[in-house]
């Protein structure tokens, strides 16, 4: 049985190293992929670790930001990092929900109740948009709204009917 134990101790130290937590502290966010300096096991530092993003999706993590680290191979020279998140900014949704969001308090919902954009740095649409369907500002219909007091020239209507 010892023997069989002393076998396995290599391989379990490597397990134990695959998977580790860190704390980031400063992102470069210059080349093809981002490099992260971060602070993980003990209060060991580790420069130039590669963060690894979804295609299509990506961020640039604050520092104080939580990340998990593969050690590629098992191997503690190839550090990368597979998620970042950040508790201080975190939205809580409803199980199914999604949603995209920023520190800023930006948001794109796909919630219960349908699709929600908070915007409050102002909401821009380059390029031409389709809206099938109602389209409303304050309560006013955009769609089947009339005016009143309609005149050609520089003359203001009334409001909306």
């Amino acid at each position: 049985m010892r023997t069989i134990e002393r076998a396995l101790a290599p391989l379990r130290r490597r397990l134990r190293l695959l998977v580790t937590r860190g704390v980031i502290r400063r992102v470069d966010d210059a080349a093809g992929l981002q490099r992260v300096q971060l602070t993980a096991l003990a209060g060991e530092t580790l420069d130039g670790v590669e963060r690894i993003q979804t295609y299509g999706l990506t961020s640039f993590p604050h520092p104080q930001a939580d990340c998990v680290i593969l050690n590629v191979g098992a191997s503690r020279s190839h550090p990368i990092i597979i998620a970042a998140d950040d508790r201080r900014y975190r939205l809580h949704l409803q199980a199914g929900e999604v949603a995209l969001y920023d520190d800023l308090g930006q948001v794109v919902r796909l919630g219960r109740g349908g699709i929600v954009i908070e915007a409050p740095q102002g909401l821009t649409i380059n390029g031409d948009a389709v809206i099938n369907g109602v389209l409303s500002n304050n309560g006013v219909n955009l769609t089947t709204h009339r005016h009143a007091g309609v005149q050609t020239g520089g003359g203001v209507t009334a409001g909306p009917q």
